[in-house]
């Protein structure tokens, strides 16, 4: 018998895949600051991908992730790495730790010299949650860069005190604050077209100004910034304003011309600089103006009559005492009775300057100083002894009507009336005026001032 015999043979089984090794390292980037910032390195073994839990909530599935912890702490941080032999986790323990805060700024000065003068802080502090500001001048802040003015010429010790749960720092920093003095400015406006009465508006154009002082020359003073007053009468008046700061002071004046009405009769009484102002002979003057209004009126058949401006009488003092008026000189003419006349004349023309004789206005003028009366074309002046006959007391003729009546002559002529050719005893422009108000204008005189644009 044969036997054969076979050794067994079976195939070697194939070597299982190695198990993973989860292992890590880490660095903090940024150490001691908030959010701290970890970089993690897988150093595990037989892995093909990564499951990190950095024990803040937060995962990963990168090989080397990049973390911020936003708080201080212990945190576990838990690799587990899976591979074709299985899954391997590690478990390692992060402290994360907050240094205190390094505090510093700059500043820069963005108006110097001017009012008031703005800083512009920068904050460099470093590792700081909050910040507090104390300026030295009242104000504080807790902006990151903040922006103060200052108000004060001085050096200002200004604080920054940076601020996070490990602790706090703070810094002092001298901050020299310089102002220049102001440079004073302004305009002004008149309504209704400058004419008396109206109101000024001013406007303050100073630079570098913190308060302000206005001088007015009807008496009127004002600290407003931009004030308005009201002129009722016309006249030259100036306007000084005062501007200050910390560092000095400036001022500026300005001429305000405000006129008459236009094309109005404009009555002045003038009261020599070596007199007293005589209330009866301006009462007496207001009196007598509004009288020959209203004659005019009625002789003009109640149409017109002419224009006065709202205070019917205004004032003046003269420059001269009160012989000057009637005594011989360079601009009184050659005429003694009549240098009363040219000597007002030129005083107005100093007084009034560009604004007088326009042909805009007709000028009824009395001085309370001797001398005779006389009018043309635009201006008329009377003196004392009409202004005492106006108060019955002329001892040459105490009739009251008849020196309003003279008066009335004299503005006739300033309106342009001549003497009549006729020598019409009654009319105004010849004698009738001895008799007023009985006397008349004649037809001749009514067409020269239904023309004239003085009466309406």
């Amino acid at each position: 018998m044969l036997v054969d015999i076979f050794a067994a043979c079976t195939k070697k089984d194939a070597l299982p895949p190695p198990a993973p090794v989860a292992d890590f390292s880490f660095a903090v980037i940024n150490d001691g600051l908030l959010p701290a910032i970890v970089s993690f390195t897988s150093t595990s073994k037989n892995a093909t991908s990564y499951t990190w839990e950095f024990g803040d909530g937060a995962t990963s599935t990168q090989a080397n992730p990049t973390h911020q912890f936003a708080t201080t702490g212990t945190y576990s941080i838990k690799l587990t790495a899976t591979g074709q032999g299985g899954t391997n986790s590690i478990s390692k323990n992060i402290v994360v730790t907050l240094s205190k805060p390094k505090v510093s700024f700059t500043y820069t000065i963005t108006n110097n010299g001017g009012y008031p003068v703005r800083v512009n802080f920068t904050n460099t502090s470093t590792n700081a949650q909050s910040y507090y500001w104390d300026f030295d001048n009242g104000d504080t802040s807790t902006a990151f860069s903040p922006i103060d003015s200052f108000f004060a010429v001085k050096t200002f010790i200004v604080k920054l005190v940076a601020i996070n749960p490990a602790g706090r720092d703070s810094i002092t920093m001298p901050v020299s604050i310089t102002i220049n003095k102001p440079t004073a400015a302004f305009d002004f406006a008149l309504d209704n077209g400058g004419q008396a009465p109206c109101n000024g508006s001013f406007t303050n154009q100073t630079i570098n100004g913190a308060s302000y002082k206005w001088y007015f020359s009807n008496g009127l003073a004002s600290t407003d910034k931009n004030p308005s007053i009201s002129y009722d009468r016309p006249r030259t008046f100036t306007a000084k304003l005062v501007a200050t700061n910390p560092g000095g002071s400036d001022s500026i004046t300005k001429s305000i011309i405000v006129r008459p009405i236009m094309k109005s009769v404009v009555c002045y009484l003038i009261t020599p600089r070596d007199k007293k102002f005589n209330q009866a002979y301006y009462d007496a003057l207001k009196a007598t103006v509004l009288n020959l209004q209203s004659w005019y009126k009625t002789q003009m058949g109640n149409n017109k009559t002419f224009v006065t401006n709202p205070i019917i009488v205004d004032t003046l003092t003269g420059l001269h005492d009160s012989v000057w008026y009637n005594s011989a000189g360079p601009n009184s003419g050659t005429e003694p009775r009549y240098y009363g006349y040219y000597n007002t004349f030129y005083e107005m023309n100093q007084l009034l300057g560009t604004a007088f004789h326009t042909g805009n206005y007709v000028y009824f003028i009395y001085v309370a100083a001797p001398g005779g009366g006389a009018g043309t074309t635009g201006f008329c002046a009377m003196g004392d002894q009409d202004l005492k006959g106006l108060l019955g007391i002329n001892p040459e003729n105490p009739n009251i009507g008849r020196w309003i009546g003279g008066g009335g002559h004299e503005l006739g002529h300033a309106f342009g009336l001549p003497h009549p050719d006729n020598q019409n005893g009654q009319s105004i422009m010849w004698t009738g005026y001895t008799i007023y108000p009985n006397c008349i204008l004649q037809q001749t005189d009514r067409n020269i001032l239904n023309a004239s644009a003085f009466f309406r």
